[in-house]
C-alpha cells in the first residue's frame, strides 16, 4: 500500500487541502455591497437565485437598478431604467 500512496504522489494524483476548496460563493452581504458600487443607493430586495443573486433598489437620481451577481461576484447584468 506505501508503494501505490507513493507513486500516486509522484504522478500527482493526490490533491492537497488547497487544490481541492471550492471558492466560497458571494454572500448576500457581498451582493448588496457590489451593488452599491454600480450605483444602488436604496435597497429595495435581494432574491437568491441559481446563478447567483439579485439585488434590485434605486440609484441617487431615483431610477430602478436591477444588478445580477454571479457566484463568484462578477457583475452578470445591470439593468437601469430609464423612465
Amino acid at each position: 500500500m506505501r508503494n501505490v500512496l507513493i507513486a500516486a504522489a509522484a504522478l500527482g494524483l493526490l490533491a492537497t487541502p488547497t487544490m481541492v476548496q471550492a471558492q466560497d460563493p458571494v454572500t448576500e452581504e457581498q451582493a448588496i455591497s457590489i451593488a452599491e458600487r454600480h450605483g444602488m443607493v436604496r435597497l429595495k430586495d435581494v432574491d437568491r437565485e441559481d446563478y447567483g443573486w439579485e439585488v434590485e433598489g434605486w440609484t441617487a437620481d431615483g431610477r430602478e437598478i436591477e444588478v445580477e451577481i454571479n457566484h463568484d461576484g462578477t457583475v452578470r447584468e445591470i439593468d437601469i431604467d430609464d423612465d
